[in-house]
């Protein structure tokens, strides 16, 4: 299957009625497809238990709806290694996530910390320690913001191997120039 035939399947916008497993919000709505999250979600936030937080990440793919209704999504640029491009050149600090305790002006990417375990694929980086699995992944490029430059669409997940933290975010990644520093942001919060 290509990036163009994965991509098309796994942001359809058929996908958007799909029942998923149910998540709350503050508000005290209940949300079991995109539909009703992405309505539950312009004016609360989701209910801060782990159980509920971990039930998120079924609606990473709600997110990344809200992001590509309006833009077209690209193919990948041959010989491009995104897994490779987000660990080096991805500034950690933009965005929240339990390895800002790791990072300094110093220390601020997945390749500068010190874990000789970083896995790499073409479009997944993954960070695991004794304490929490780490992972970036590119989903869909696209120009996501308007402005006629493909952005890049990632999932993070952060997880904790044990307790019970969970983060599981759509980032976005505007204008990205690999071999440069790059940030994302959390556009839907």
């Amino acid at each position: 299957m290509t990036w163009s035939e994965q991509t098309d399947r796994l942001f359809s916008p058929d996908l958007a009625s799909v029942t998923r497993p149910p998540v709350r919000f503050a508000s005290g709505a209940t949300a079991s497809n995109c539909e009703q999250y992405l309505q539950a979600k312009r004016t609360s936030v989701l209910a801060e238990d782990v159980n509920n937080i971990r039930q998120s990440a079924n609606y990473l793919t709600c997110d990344t709806l809200a992001l590509l209704q309006h833009a077209k999504v690209s193919l990948p640029v041959a010989g491009q290694d995104y897994g490779k491009v987000l660990a080096e050149s991805l500034d950690l600090r933009s965005f929240p996530s339990s390895l800002a305790q790791m990072l300094d002006d110093n220390r601020y990417t997945l390749s500068q910390l010190d874990n000789p375990a970083l896995q790499l694929s073409n479009e997944v980086v993954s960070y695991s320690t004794d304490e929490l699995n780490f992972s970036l992944q590119l989903m869909a490029l696209a120009d996501a913001d308007g402005d006629g430059v493909d952005d890049w669409i990632v999932w993070m997940s952060d997880e904790a191997k044990e307790g019970n933290y969970a983060d599981y975010e759509v980032l976005l990644i505007h204008d990205p120039q690999p071999g440069k520093v790059m940030t994302a942001a959390l556009p839907n919060h």
